[in-house]
């Protein structure tokens, strides 16, 4: 039996923002998890990795191109890589462009890493497998699956595509056709660019997305996931867990109990040390009760490695009576109001938060400081 290993968009050295100064943690730990992915492939004797793409979160990558280069040079396996694409295919991430990661002399030294840079697709042939390896650069509108003729000696053709399964109008960045899957003639394709696990295999053709290896984002289900492929005639896929960390996102309303919420919480959520928690908050309170709600919520549930309040969906409470006629602050309520009566409701939320945001800062209870760019922008 002939086995690969499958996995796309771990996005190294990502900055996790949004995290603070745990965002080096994060950062280390996809380090860490495509480490227990090398050593995954050593246990099972792969005779390949297939990366489908987003390797490298951008092709700014400094030093870690160096102790990623190391980490493949030094594993004794063949790495087969696709480069990933950016915003209309000419920058983010680690697309094939100019000043590209993958552009550096420095891989000429790896003899186990096999890149796809040729735009019109290449094929790489592995003869003492009898395996052919086809890919090309993804390019923003193009379907990413390399249409190639299919190498003679090979008994298994295995495609990498980095791009959104188009079943979906919106879904056309770089779009792949399930008739596409179907008729491509591959024993497998190894997809990129979403972000969760997906089986998309038509016909005799097996395609699937591994999800990120260390999930990046909430609304993926699980932890993050390296596929193992598994070739005797035909072609067996299975999932195995390699990430560390588990996004997660639970809602909370003011108008229940909250001692019970967090009871709920803490029964859902297992590994509190590696779960980063989203909690959408929902209700209506003025700034101080909302303060005073998310800093008794951070408290309580502080065995999380991270957790974000979400607290976009409040409406403000203000009782504008507290507030002398013809001040600063009556004036930017009423202002606000009349903005948020006839706002649309996609407006809503930002509105409602620009208004608790201006009070604090008008009232003295916001430091400006504390405030990012992020809370303005979101």
């Amino acid at each position: 039996m002939i086995k690969l290993l499958h996995i796309s968009d771990l996005h190294l050295g990502k900055s996790f923002t949004s995290l603070g100064e745990k965002g080096k943690i994060l950062r280390e730990t996809q380090l860490d998890t495509f480490k227990k992915i090398i050593e995954l492939g050593k246990k099972e004797g792969v005779v390949g990795v297939l990366i489908a793409g987003d390797l490298f979160d951008s092709n700014s990558v400094g030093r870690l191109l160096d102790v990623v280069q190391n980490l493949i040079k030094e594993s004794g396996l063949k790495f087969y890589i696709l480069p990933g694409a950016g915003e209309k295919g000419i920058s983010g991430h680690d697309a094939l462009v100019p000043g590209s990661v993958y552009y550096r002399e420095s891989w000429k030294d790896i003899p186990n890493a096999f890149i796809f840079k040729n735009e019109d697709g290449e094929v790489f042939f592995d003869s003492e497998n009898s395996i052919a390896f086809y890919g090309r650069p993804t390019r923003y509108g193009e379907s990413p699956i390399s249409v190639l003729e299919k190498h003679r000696d090979a008994k298994y053709h295995i495609a990498l595509a980095h791009g959104s399964i188009a079943f979906r109008e919106e879904f056309k960045d770089y779009p792949i056709k399930e008739a596409e899957i179907e008729r491509s003639g591959y024993d497998y394709i190894a997809l990129g660019h979403w972000h969760t696990f997906g089986d998309y295999s038509r016909g005799r053709t097996k395609a699937y997305y591994s999800g990120s290896p260390e999930i990046l984002e909430s609304g993926s289900e699980g932890k993050g996931k390296a596929l193992l492929i598994k070739l005797d005639g035909e072609v067996d896929v299975e999932p195995i867990e390699v990430g560390r960390f588990f996004w997660a996102s639970y809602e909370v309303d003011f108008s229940n109990d909250i001692d019970k919420a967090v009871e709920n919480i803490n029964k859902i959520f297992k590994d509190p040390p590696n779960t980063i928690l989203i909690l959408r908050l929902k209700g209506a309170a003025d700034f101080h009760m909302l303060n005073e709600l998310k800093t008794r919520l951070k408290g309580i549930l502080s065995s999380f490695f991270h957790v974000n309040l979400d607290d976009r969906s409040v409406k403000p409470e203000i009782d504008i009576s507290q507030y002398p006629e013809g001040t600063v602050i009556s004036q930017f309520i009423k202002i606000m109001n009349e903005k948020i009566k006839t706002a649309r409701e996609e407006d809503l939320i930002i509105l409602r938060e620009s208004l608790r945001i201006g009070i604090g800062l008008l009232t003295g209870n916001l430091d400006e400081k504390s405030i990012s760019l992020e809370d303005y922008l979101r």
